[in-house]
């Protein structure tokens, strides 16, 4: 097995772990849920690990591809949009430690970037299945 066949394995971890730390985080904010805050912080823990792995298998599979030889415009390139959506998730993951005692009261912007990212991240997946030819 090489890296152009774990790669295709590795990439659903983070789009899963990532939409599902954003949902336990919103569900545990609205209605004041300790237990599905703690969710949506492993969730986001572990999809940024994930994350990592599609970023460097990725990477490496890039070279079967090239797309990523030219970037820009980066809302069109597969790789920029997750490679931005990813840092936006590692932002929310300082910003989360920052106002986790009280994620309660200002917890509601975090949610809405959350989301956001969330639909980013879900763009970045649409263009790679069209890469790929799965769509």
């Amino acid at each position: 097995m090489t890296i152009t066949d774990l790669h295709p394995m590795v990439i659903h971890f983070p789009i899963a772990l990532l939409t599902i730390s954003v949902l336990s985080d919103g569900a545990g904010i609205m209605i004041k849920n300790t237990s599905l805050l703690n969710a949506g912080a492993w969730n986001l823990n572990f999809g940024l690990l994930f994350a990592i792995a599609g970023i460097i298998t990725g990477t490496i599979a890039d070279g079967n591809f090239g797309h990523m030889d030219n970037p820009f415009p980066i809302f069109s390139t597969h790789g920029s949009v997750q490679i931005l959506s990813i840092l936006g998730f590692a932002g929310l993951w300082v910003w989360r430690k920052k106002i986790e005692p009280k994620i309660f009261i200002s917890g509601k912007p975090y949610f809405v970037v959350g989301l956001v990212l969330v639909g980013l991240l879900h763009y970045g997946s649409h263009l790679g299945a069209l890469l790929s030819g799965r769509i």
